[in-house]
């Protein structure tokens, strides 16, 4: 991410600066206009993830005497806002799943086991256990630019996630002449890339759900693992901790017929 803030962001306005002809004048000018975008205003998590990276270097050329002060120091910056979650019901699951065409697998699973998009996409053929109905999540990939970063879970700990029994013949079928290390969803080689948020598969079939659903949410992938929580926790299958955070795991997992039943 970092390095993404920094290509994007932070090089084609500071690249070719000299450190002692910066002015703080220039950077609150800088961070006003990144927040602004050209088209449509960005997120105060874009534009403070991109000062940062900014003012670590200026922090670094301090400590190298390049500069005696940071002029990014006491910049204004946007405040975060706590994002209203969006939860679909089972039935709406069914309806984005369906609209996802080629895609329909990973929505069921993004939506019934609270994996992350990064996680999903980095399961193996081998972190299936087909008999118990787990997935092992121990690869976490993320793209920065056309470069894949692979590393490990966010909580940098592998963990057991139980799947429903609906998902057994899909996943089966999704690893289908595939070797033990291939990847799970896309070709196998490749790790599928984040679809575009303007133009993408997910953000078209989300479009399509809410002609059919006028009380579809607009959502994202990540937004999905919200989703997993709420029918796990409507369906009264909860407990301990999930993926190192204070968010609940199923005790058992669920299948989307049986989450039609749950009350909200």
């Amino acid at each position: 991410m970092a390095r993404g803030a920094w290509r994007v962001h932070v090089s084609p306005t500071w690249g070719q600066r000299r450190f002692s002809d910066i002015r703080f004048s220039e950077v609150q000018a800088w961070v006003t206009r990144l927040w602004a975008g050209e088209k449509r205003p960005r997120s105060a998590t874009v534009v403070i993830r991109a000062y940062g990276v900014f003012a670590a270097i200026l922090d670094v050329a301090i400590r190298d005497r390049r500069i005696t002060t940071n002029p990014a120091r006491d910049v204004n910056l946007p405040r975060k806002g706590r994002k209203k979650r969006a939860y679909l019901s089972s039935s709406q699951v069914e309806l984005l799943a369906l609209q996802c065409g080629e895609f329909r697998t990973l929505v069921h699973t993004l939506a019934c086991t609270g994996l992350r998009w990064r996680e999903a996409i980095g399961l193996r053929v081998s972190s299936l256990d087909m008999l118990r109905r787990r997935m092992l999540v121990e690869e976490n990939a993320v793209h920065v630019g056309h470069t894949v970063i692979v590393g490990t879970p966010k909580s940098h700990e592998n963990r057991s996630v139980p799947f429903p029994r609906f998902l057994s013949d899909p996943l089966a079928q999704a690893c289908n002449g595939k070797a033990r290390d291939q990847l799970v969803f896309g070709a196998g080689n490749f790790h599928l890339r984040k679809t575009s948020s303007d133009t993408g598969w997910f953000v078209r079939a989300v479009r399509r759900c809410q002609e059919a659903d006028r009380t579809f949410p607009f959502i994202t992938p990540h937004d999905l693992r919200h989703t997993a929580a709420r029918l796990a926790i409507g369906a009264e299958k909860v407990v301990g901790f999930w993926g190192g955070k204070t968010s609940p795991v199923l005790s058992r997992p669920l299948n989307c017929w049986q989450l039609r039943a749950i009350p909200w």
